[in-house]
């Protein structure tokens, strides 16, 4: 700071989009692990390493939970909220809305509190800034009492904990390798193929890979043996770009979009599709109404054609791009 290099802080590295590369101060604050929990009125402080993980199973013997959760849980709660993590509830807003205030340390030293009532200006445009305004610290979230029998969980392997261990299975701490080398190497044949128009091949390769993952996961007892496949964890570089609408669109972006890839493969095998309640969070995607997002993911080789492809497609529509994927490709609008 003396010397006027800039700083960017490290939280989990979750994000596809390069938020932290830089030439300057990169700033782990992963030793920032405190919790403090006032159960009586439903409100938490967490420091900026604490992981949503850590947070959430501080809270369950409180019987109480997180407002909302994005896809995965090692994200530090702070990075998450700055970054624009939201859930997947039309009822449920983004996880910046449960925030009540920001610790935060401005360029010039100076340490403040950031209010949603004090400095509802101000507050109103700390998430998700990606730390513009200086690097956050702590921050004090309203957590909620669980709603249970609100979802479906679909389970790869159900067991009960103890169980595939007795029966072989390999007990796991954190997650299992969701691909082996050979399962890695046929998702690569099959990308290739589609990206060749191979389509056949493409698909049989695919099969061969699915076959041979779900019998593996057999052999796997852990806390994500539910998971069949996050891209992230299986060795192979790529990227998303996630789009967000005014959900009184929706029919017209999943016409639109089942119109093209009807017509068009798509590079990956998959896109995910969510909605979020508004918010009046000034630069939120959700700010002033209640949307859907669709996220599309590519090979981080392939991504650029197909994204900009997806930018001219769904552009008439008005969309924004959510914060933390792909606002590096193409039109950053």
């Amino acid at each position: 700071i003396v010397n006027n290099k800039k700083i960017r802080v490290v939280g989990s590295m979750h994000s596809c989009a390069p938020l932290i590369a830089c030439e300057g101060i990169i700033l782990d604050l992963s030793a920032f692990d405190k919790i403090s929990i006032d159960a009586e009125n439903r409100l938490v402080r967490v420091g900026a390493g604490v992981k949503i993980h850590n947070l959430c199973e501080a809270l369950k013997p409180h019987g109480l939970a997180v407002g909302t959760l994005g896809t995965i849980d090692w994200q530090t709660v702070v990075g998450a909220v700055m970054t624009g993590t939201h859930g997947g509830a039309l009822s449920i807003p983004s996880l910046h809305e449960f925030c009540q205030s920001y610790k935060l340390i401005k360029a010039d030293r100076e340490i403040v509190e950031v209010d949603r009532e004090a400095d509802k200006h101000l507050f109103s445009a700390m998430a998700p800034s990606i730390g513009v305004f200086g690097v956050v610290t702590e921050v004090t979230m309203r957590v909620r009492i669980p709603e249970p029998n609100k979802a479906t969980i679909w389970v790869a392997n159900p067991v009960k904990k103890g169980e595939g261990v007795a029966r072989g299975a390999t007990e796991m701490a954190g997650y299992c390798n969701f691909r082996d080398e050979h399962e890695k190497t046929w998702l690569e044949e099959s990308l290739w193929y589609m990206k060749n128009g191979q389509y056949e091949k493409s698909d049989a390769k695919m099969q061969q890979e699915l076959d041979s993952q779900m019998k593996r996961l057999s052999h796997y007892e852990g806390v994500y043996n539910h998971v069949l496949c996050k891209e992230r964890n299986n060795g192979i570089p790529h990227v998303d770009i996630e789009f967000n609408f005014a959900f009184d669109t929706s029919p017209d972006i999943i016409d639109v979009v089942y119109e093209h890839f009807a017509k068009n493969r798509m590079p990956y095998y998959n896109f995910e599709m969510r909605t979020t309640k508004r918010d009046d969070a000034m630069i939120s995607c959700c700010q002033g109404r209640d949307a859907m997002w669709i996220d599309f993911q590519a090979k981080a080789s392939d991504c650029e054609e197909f994204f900009a492809t997806m930018e001219s497609l769904l552009g008439p529509y008005g969309f924004r791009k959510h914060w933390a994927k792909g606002i590096d490709h193409k039109n950053s609008k």
